[in-house]
């Protein structure tokens, strides 16, 4: 195996700038090691075309320089806004190439790989708010929010093959918010969470191959806890309640790869102290 060694330096520096207002900065190096799949000495050929997969033993991790900075303001004891920026450099990005090669009974075979060949940037911003109602009267004084929101940009150029890849990185989408509402007070807890995240890329393809899209996606789910006594809790939870599917597809929303349905999911639990 390849053998490697980073230095991966950080600094997180906090400053509280008035009684209710605190900045905060981070700066790092950080590492990420390729999948021990991609690592591994394999071929894999198609049974009915010239083709195959295989790992790269000399496959290194890629590295990033990342900063970040925010601002939170406790405009209350009970609530919290908060906003930050972020920046991520990486060098060696792991993509994918392809390399022609003799195999003995096959003849030639093109072999999908992964390799260290690209670099990118990757750059945004999030804001955050939280706080608990407790200005109202009771019982409604338990109600409470949170919330947040993050745009994030990237400029990057690598290939997949021989196929370019401009200013996408996998799994990353542009824009992504979440909202929960909740109520926290006496023996109730409840939670109702609205999960959304816009569009990425979900595979580089090759070559002979087109990329993979993950269309746009929100979730729905809420979740109920009672304390039935000091040792006894009761809890019920329901997932993707309003029903949404999850679609893939190759360069245009028109072609569709696959369409995903998990159906709604409801748990019962009690928990229970001896």
């Amino acid at each position: 195996p390849l053998a490697f060694d980073d230095v991966l330096p950080s600094l997180n520096p906090r400053g509280e700038l008035s009684h209710n207002l605190v900045a905060r900065f981070g700066a790092s190096r950080v590492m990420t090691r390729p999948n021990v799949i991609d690592n591994a000495p394999r071929i894999t050929l198609a049974n009915d075309s010239p083709t195959g997969t295989g790992g790269n033993p000399q496959l290194k991790p890629f590295l990033a320089t990342q900063f970040d900075t925010s601002l939170e303001w406790y405009f209350s004891r009970h609530g919290q806004l908060a906003g930050a920026v972020f920046y991520k450099a990486m060098d060696d990005y792991i993509t994918q190439s392809n390399t022609e090669i003799t195999i003995p009974g096959r003849g030639i075979v093109r072999l999908s790989s992964s390799v260290n060949g690209g670099n990118a940037k990757v750059y945004g911003a999030e804001a955050a708010y939280s706080q608990v109602f407790t200005f109202l009267p009771a019982p409604f004084d338990g109600l409470g929010v949170q919330a947040s929101y993050t745009h994030t940009s990237v400029k990057a150029s690598y290939t997949a093959g021989a196929r370019p890849i401009r200013d996408e990185l996998i799994g990353l989408s542009k824009n992504s918010a979440n909202i929960t509402g909740f109520y926290e007070k006496g023996p109730i807890s409840t939670r109702l969470s609205y999960v959304w995240r816009d569009r990425y890329l979900s595979g580089t393809g090759s070559t002979t191959q087109a990329p993979v899209y993950t269309a746009p996606f929100g979730s729905l789910d809420g979740n109920i806890s009672v304390k039935a006594s000091d040792r006894v809790t009761v809890s019920l939870e329901a997932i993707n309640l309003s029903g949404a599917h999850l679609y893939t597809y190759n360069d245009k929303d028109v072609r569709f790869g696959e369409i995903n349905y998990w159906g709604r999911t409801v748990l019962f639990g009690v928990r229970a102290e001896f």
